[in-house]
C-alpha cells in the first residue's frame, strides 16, 4: 500500500496533488530540518484519516499554516544551498515541497490552519 501526504486547509477534503515523494523521504527531510533548526515535517503529520479507516475516531490535527510554510521554505533553501546532497538528487521532491509552500501561504492568507494528512 502506497502512502501519500495531502496538504489540506481547514474545510478542504482533497488535494489536487499527492506528495508521496515527501513521505518517502521524510526521514531525510526530518534530519535536515533538525540540522537547520526548524520543526520537522513529521511533527505536523495528521493520521486521523488512517485512524478512521481502522475503526478509530480522531479529529484532524491542524497546524499553523505559517509554521508549516516556514519549515518547508527553510528545507527548500537548505536543499538549494547543497546542505543535503542526498535530497538534491531526488526527482520531483522540490516540486512537491514548493506546492506545499504555495498551499500553506494560500491558507495563511485566508486565516486558515492546515494539516499534512497521511493517506493510503
Amino acid at each position: 500500500m502506497g502512502m501519500t501526504i495531502w496538504i489540506l486547509a481547514e474545510g478542504e477534503q482533497e488535494d489536487d496533488r499527492d506528495h508521496s515523494i515527501m513521505l518517502m523521504k521524510d526521514k531525510s527531510l526530518d534530519k535536515l530540518a533538525k540540522s537547520i533548526g526548524v520543526t520537522k515535517l513529521s511533527e505536523f503529520y495528521d493520521y486521523s484519516t488512517l485512524e478512521g479507516e481502522f475503526g478509530g475516531e480522531a479529529s484532524p490535527k491542524y497546524s499553523s499554516a505559517d509554521e508549516i510554510e516556514k519549515s518547508i521554505s527553510a528545507l527548500i533553501k537548505a536543499i538549494k544551498e547543497g546542505r543535503s546532497e542526498k535530497l538534491e538528487k531526488v526527482e520531483g521532491l522540490m516540486e512537491e515541497l514548493e506546492d506545499c509552500v504555495k498551499k500553506a501561504l494560500n491558507a495563511k492568507n485566508n486565516n486558515k490552519n492546515v494539516r499534512l494528512a497521511i493517506l493510503p
